[in-house]
């Protein structure tokens, strides 16, 4: 007599509380085929029209098979003359595939395709290293939806049901899988030799039968469960895509001051409660209510490049948003109190809400004079004043000489110029990070070539390298801080050679008591070699360029 367990692996119970599950976890099996062991089988979907559901149902067969759903034509005679249509998906009956299985005839390998409608209405971007479908929110964060694989594909359920409330669709997850067994086919009881499944979005047949093909192989008997499963969408008007996508707005509520009690003061950043220079809310706190938050804010944002961009008086994820701010305050970063509420998602404020700090002073002048003078102000931050200088300088300088002094930096290294800055903390190594960029930027891309090529009557000695090269064309052309601002390149040579790229050691030590920077205060120090790297690049400006651009700009 055959064991239970025999039983329910002969009829392949696993596999339809699988498909009973299918549309309740979080992602569906748009695809697959396999063959492991004693079984092989294929999993598909296609989109059906809500109103082709009820027959869809009436039977276990495939409405799409793997392949089926491409362009095509069709004909038909009518008195005589061929009379032929075009077909989106070919002659599929309003059935749609919701996957491509791409197939060459072996001529090129094949591979899987996500319909191009699935990814317009959601804007997927496809990684092609890794064959995966993200989409972006409204503050850039990225979620992953689909994800292929040789033989198969799966998508996340959430955004499918969005797809499909769109359509007024349903999604139909076909399976047929073949399961070989031992067990001999006079031993499975004939009630269980054909069992067929009906409901309301379910519906297959699970038959059993002899196989006396694989009897060389031990196989006896063989089950096929065939059958479709129904997932439904969601009301259109809960899709949550616009203009669907209406949600309460919420708020998060940020300190703006201390009262005589000395207890901070905060106010929602919802901007329809806010004042304004029109009457608006006369006796709530104004838009322009300065926020204060620590610097750390920022590491958020810095820490991913090639997502936000952090730049003189702005903030910017992509090209999806951009919050205006004061990030030339000497210790800390302001925001408007409106602008936060305006530009920020909820969960983007709840992030700002954790550096939040009571208001210390007002906004730097750099900020008043351009958002109440109108008055066009350089940065005042080292570092903003540094990227500043350095932007102008590459131009005049590439103007005056035809060639630039720095190499632009490859697409791989552009984040040490992106993400350079006075370091957020004191941490170690935050700074080695910065020192390393700082490097990048000022000595590892001297334009060594050329350089070599302006001074043609020079013999240079083997391994001359770069600052070398820059302090012989200064001589050679007449300047006279050449042994200050090359010192000054030397030690940051040193700096990263003995700190950021090696051990620490004695000589780590030495060339950081020349820098000032024994006193562990490193953000400071790093800002002061921020500032000589501007004074360098005057110095560069006024001797072999033309006159400054500007001159006090870049120190505290």
């Amino acid at each position: 007599m055959m064991r239970p367990s025999e039983r329910e692996w002969l009829l392949q119970a696993d596999v339809r509380s699988g498909i009973v599950l299918c549309g309740q976890e979080p992602w569906v099996l748009a695809y697959r085929s396999f063959r492991e062991g004693n079984e092989n089988g294929a999993m598909f979907s296609a989109v059906i029209p809500q109103a082709q559901i009820a027959e869809a149902l009436q039977g276990d067969s495939w409405d799409l098979r793997v392949g089926d759903g491409l362009p095509g034509c069709s004909q038909r005679f009518l008195e005589g003359q061929p009379q032929t249509t075009y077909h989106r998906f070919g002659d599929s009956s309003g059935v749609e595939p919701l996957v491509f299985v791409r197939d060459f005839h072996g001529l090129k390998p094949k591979y899987i395709e996500l319909i191009e409608e699935f990814r317009h209405v959601h804007n997927l971007y496809h990684d092609r290293a890794t064959d995966k479908y993200v989409r972006f929110d409204g503050m850039g964060n990225e979620e992953l939806v689909a994800e292929v694989e040789p033989d198969g594909c799966r998508i996340l359920l959430r955004p499918l049901r969005q797809f499909l409330a769109l359509k007024d669709a349903c999604l139909a997850v076909y399976f047929d899988v073949v399961r070989f067994s031992t067990i001999s086919f006079d031993a499975i009881p004939e009630a269980e030799r054909e069992v067929v499944v009906q409901d309301r979005d379910l519906v297959y047949t699970l038959r059993v039968a002899e196989c006396d093909w694989m009897r060389d192989r031990g196989f006896r008997s063989f089950s096929r469960l065939l059958g479709k499963k129904i997932i439904p969408p969601p009301p259109r008007e809960e899709c949550g895509i616009w203009p669907y996508d209406a949600r309460p707005d919420k708020f998060e509520k940020f300190i703006i001051g201390v009262d005589a009690a000395a207890r901070a003061v905060e106010h929602t950043c919802d901007p329809d409660t806010l004042a304004n220079y029109f009457g608006k809310n006369p006796d709530a706190p104004h838009f322009l209510t300065p926020v204060f938050f620590r610097r750390e804010v920022f590491t958020k944002y810095y820490g991913q490049p090639d997502k936000y961009t952090v730049q003189d008086g702005y903030l910017f994820c992509g090209g999806l948003w951009g919050l205006r701010l004061d990030n030339n305050h000497d210790d800390h970063v302001i925001v408007f109190l409106g602008d936060l509420g305006e530009t920020l998602s909820y969960e983007e404020q709840l992030y700002w809400r954790s550096f939040n700090v009571e208001p210390q002073g007002t906004i730097s002048r750099v900020a008043f004079n351009r958002g109440f003078l109108a008055e066009a102000t350089d940065p005042e931050s080292p570092d903003l004043y540094f990227k500043l200088s350095f932007d102008r300088f590459q131009e005049a300088w590439a103007t005056r000489w035809k060639w630039a002094l720095f190499l632009p930096l490859a697409s791989e290294d552009f984040h040490h110029l992106k993400s350079l800055r006075v370091p957020l903390t004191n941490d170690q190594k935050e700074f080695d990070e910065q020192v390393l960029s700082l490097t990048k930027i000022l000595i590892d891309s001297l334009n060594e070539a050329a350089l070599k090529a302006a001074l043609p009557g020079v013999t240079f000695e083997p391994g001359e390298r770069g600052i070398t090269k820059l302090e012989r064309f200064l001589a050679g052309n007449g300047y006279t801080d050449d042994e200050s601002d090359v010192r000054f390149l030397r030690d940051l040579q040193q700096l990263r050679s003995t700190g950021s790229a090696h051990r620490k050691g004695g000589e780590y030590q030495k060339v950081t008591a020349r820098l000032g920077l024994q006193d562990g205060r490193l953000a400071h120090g790093f800002e002061r070699m921020l500032q000589r790297a501007s004074r360098l690049l005057s110095n560069l400006g006024s001797q072999l360029i033309g006159p400054p651009a500007s001159s006090s700009a870049g120190s505290r």
